[in-house]
Parts: C-alpha cells; sequence; structure tokens
C-alpha cells in the first residue's frame, strides 16, 4: 500500500494494485469529525477521463456482490468519512 498524500496528516489517501488489473484505494479520516477527501486519477497513476467502475468495500452483503457506488468515475474519487474511519473502495 502507498500514501499518495506523501505525508502522515490527518486525512490520508491509501491505494496499491491488486491481481486482475484492479486497484485498492482507502480514504482514511484521523479527524474528529467528517471529512471529505478526494483522490485524482493523476495520484491514483490513471489517465484523466479513465471510465472506471467502483464498488464499496463495506457495502458487502455476503453472498451478494459489493454494491457498485457508481458505474463511472472520470477525473478523482470523493468521499465522505466519518471521524476515526477509513472508506475502502475497489476499481
Amino acid at each position: 500500500m502507498l500514501n499518495l498524500d506523501f505525508t502522515f496528516t490527518s486525512l490520508q489517501v491509501w491505494a496499491g494494485p491488486l491481481s486482475g488489473n484492479r486497484l485498492v484505494v482507502a480514504l482514511w479520516n484521523r479527524c474528529s469529525e467528517v471529512a471529505t477527501i478526494t483522490a485524482s486519477w493523476e495520484a491514483l497513476g490513471l489517465e484523466s477521463g479513465v471510465h472506471v467502475s467502483v464498488r464499496d468495500l463495506w457495502q458487502v452483503s455476503w453472498p451478494s456482490c459489493m454494491k457498485l457506488l457508481k458505474s463511472v468515475f472520470l477525473y478523482d474519487l470523493i468521499g465522505s468519512v466519518s471521524h476515526a474511519r477509513a472508506s475502502i473502495y475497489l476499481f
């Protein structure tokens, strides 16, 4: 996992490759209040304008598939993350 923010601030973006040409992205909020965190395509190593499907890992309901968060993202991933929590997405 790579910290794309390159610092250890209260709002962090972590990402790493998975098998099958997939990517995992974690938006980590270490603040004491809800925060909006943005992961740009450039920071994730994707070309601007690339269409991707994103799934929210925490929305898993066994045995069904993960909830499709949004079928297409074009420039960045923006998530509202509760305080002292992380949101994890699969691309």
